[in-house]
């Protein structure tokens, strides 16, 4: 996204909700960093998915089960690199507000066919 202060994306309604994230390529995903937007604070369960390609089905591959606050970040950074991702999206379960983001990151590189 663009400014973590200034703008935000949110689903206009509450869980559960996703929004996904084309790489525009393939990626080795090295750590992914997300800025909370939420009113009020409370329990929320957001789940990191990825896939290859549009055929494959998604892969729940980390799951943030915790009382998370507006301006909060949550930090997933995998053991090993995730390999050969093309899209990653963020579902969210549960949470006492209307699901939205005011940051997302993607860490990693290109891989070259």
């Amino acid at each position: 996204m663009d400014d973590p202060a200034g703008t935000q994306w949110s689903a206009g309604e509450g869980p559960t909700q996703w929004i996904q994230i084309d790489l525009q390529g393939t990626y080795r995903i090295t750590k992914i960093e997300l800025l909370v937007s939420q009113d009020p604070a409370g329990d929320t369960i957001h789940r990191v998915q990825i896939r290859a390609s549009d055929t494959d089905a998604y892969q729940t591959i980390y799951e943030f089960n915790e009382s998370t606050a507006d301006n909060e970040w949550l930090f997933f950074r995998p053991e090993t690199p995730l390999e050969n991702v093309s899209q990653i999206r963020l579902e969210t379960i549960s949470s006492p507000s209307w699901v939205a983001w005011k940051e997302i990151q993607v860490y990693g590189e290109a891989i070259t066919p």
